[in-house]
């Protein structure tokens, strides 16, 4: 299963460590840096045909999400997406299990 986790650490500023895990990952159009971040779903795969390349299998029941940054916006499709906030350190494990 294809994941990608983005991650933010606490810091002075922020007091939490905020975790944003999308499962089954097909696509990723996303800057290395993200200033501040807002995940919006947009609508199944096919809904969204328009934001994506034609290549993705559109009978796929994938969702598409845009990621809205200071730095940029992006999109990932993916089948879920989950988020965690915790009080755990930038050394602790992730909240979400990530080998099968």
């Amino acid at each position: 299963m294809n994941r990608l986790l983005l991650r933010s650490n606490k810091s002075a500023t922020w007091t939490t460590r905020v975790e944003i895990i999308f499962m089954n990952v097909k696509y990723v159009a996303v800057g290395t840096s993200l200033n501040g971040l807002v995940v919006e779903g947009l609508g199944s795969l096919e809904e969204c045909s328009d934001r994506v390349p034609w290549r993705l299998d559109l009978s796929s029941e994938m969702s598409v999400y845009l990621l809205r940054s200071g730095s940029g916006d992006g999109i990932v499709v993916a089948g879920s997406v989950a988020v965690d906030e915790s009080d755990a350190g930038p050394g602790d494990p992730s909240r979400f299990f990530m080998m099968e």
